[in-house]
């Protein structure tokens, strides 16, 4: 095949796209634009997430391969294509609330026939999927390989969920002492029996939820840790001369992700906010999160001589954490947990960077993003800029 553009990867694309004329795409064709689909009977429907996510592609696919006819931006539209799907007018256009088809029903034809949207999503999904894999996808890894890429920022959604089971272990903790404070019944006897189990079962419950909390905030925590620790990397002093590659980055585990992100700091401004996070994982969340590890919550029991057990914990201590009766995570370690996070949060949200975090922007790794943010930060102006690209961030999100 000559070459088209003299790019091997660019030609690879244009001739996938040029393929699926006779394929995917044969039942497309140009437009009639003296139609205005706005004001006709049309049949719509909207289409899957998976075409937002490649939006481009598929506005690329229509107006190639597919004839169509690109109308730019319209009123509270990022963009709009015309084209024709087996001699019948079609718009498809992606505005706030996504991609939506619609397509002229033709008097002449059948409600049950009048515009086959589901054969044509199903059409459009092929036509992405055959240029992605072997048309796009080379040119993706061309531009990973220099770190070219956008981390979306889905910190939000890591920190409502981390907060919510956090918050909710507070709450149990401060509520620790309410259940000393129960009337008395009338009979002294029942009430001290009664009062007596109903401490031992509203304690018993009290604590197994601690415990249960005390777990989801550990894994909610450095489920949003792994993901911040990857934004933050991009506000390190050292990220212009840093080499790294960002997809190691980001298949890394959470202590490659913590000296990406702080391995510019001094080790004395660090080490004792790493440690905090080691001992938070080694003690426990690997041994309550991934299978125990070894640990004396595995109940492993050893027959050591005839007659003589013991639970196998740690060299020198005995535990009675294998027994059902006792939580995984007694109030003592739930409130270890709580104090431990709360120094790091204090820590980390008071880091240079972090306010970028915050306000939801996605996070640029191209040289001259990072170059930007450098500057910012160097000259005292980055909360302004923050402030300006948040601002950005809004108009574009609602099309303006």
């Amino acid at each position: 095949m000559d070459s088209i553009s003299g790019d091997e990867n660019i030609d690879r694309l244009l001739h996938r796209l040029s393929g699926l004329a006779d394929r995917e795409m044969r039942h497309f064709s140009a437009p009639d634009l003296s139609v205005d689909v706005e004001k006709q009977r049309v049949q719509q429907k909207s289409l899957e997430q998976r075409h937002v996510a490649s939006s481009d592609l598929l506005r690329l696919i229509l107006t190639t391969a597919g004839q169509g006819v690109d109308l730019g931006a319209a009123d509270k539209r990022l963009w709009e294509v015309r084209f024709a799907y087996k001699s019948q007018e079609c718009l498809i256009f992606y505005g706030k609330a996504g991609l939506r088809l619609r397509g002229v029903v033709a008097e002449d034809v059948d409600t049950a026939y009048e515009l086959l949207v589901d054969e044509i999503d199903d059409r459009l999904t092929k036509a992405i999927t055959s240029v992605m894999e072997s048309g796009v996808q080379p040119l993706i890894d061309l531009k990973l390989r220099t770190n070219d890429a956008i981390v979306v920022n889905q910190h939000a959604r890591y920190l409502s969920m981390f907060e919510y089971f956090r918050d909710l272990l507070q709450e149990m903790q401060l509520s620790e002492l309410k259940f000393e404070n129960r009337e008395p019944t009338n009979s002294p006897l029942d009430g001290m029996v009664a009062s007596a189990f109903g401490k031992i079962f509203a304690t018993r419950a009290k604590e197994e939820k601690i415990s249960h909390l005390a777990i989801a905030t550990i894994a909610a925590y450095f489920s949003m840790l792994e993901h911040r620790f990857v934004l933050l990397g991009a506000f390190r002093d050292d990220i212009l001369s840093h080499d790294f590659s960002l997809t190691t980055v980001l298949g890394a585990g959470w202590r490659e992700k913590f000296q990406f992100a702080f391995g510019g700091l001094p080790r004395e401004k660090r080490a004792v906010h790493f440690a905090d996070l080691e001992y938070l994982a080694q003690t426990y969340r690997n041994p309550l999160l991934h299978g125990g590890g070894g640990g004396a919550i595995d109940g492993l029991v050893v027959q050591w001589l005839p007659n003589f057990r013991s639970v196998v914990s740690a060299r020198g201590k005995i535990t009675d954490k294998y027994m059902l009766w006792t939580s995984a995570v007694s109030v003592i370690e739930a409130e270890d947990i709580l104090l431990r996070i709360n120094s790091l949060e204090t820590w980390m949200t008071e880091l240079p960077g972090y306010a970028w975090v915050k306000a939801g922007l996605a996070v640029d790794f191209e040289e001259t993003s990072l170059t930007e943010y450098a500057r910012h930060l160097a000259d005292g102006t980055f909360e302004w800029f923050v402030d300006g690209s948040s601002q950005q961030f809004d108009r574009v999100l609602n099309f303006e």
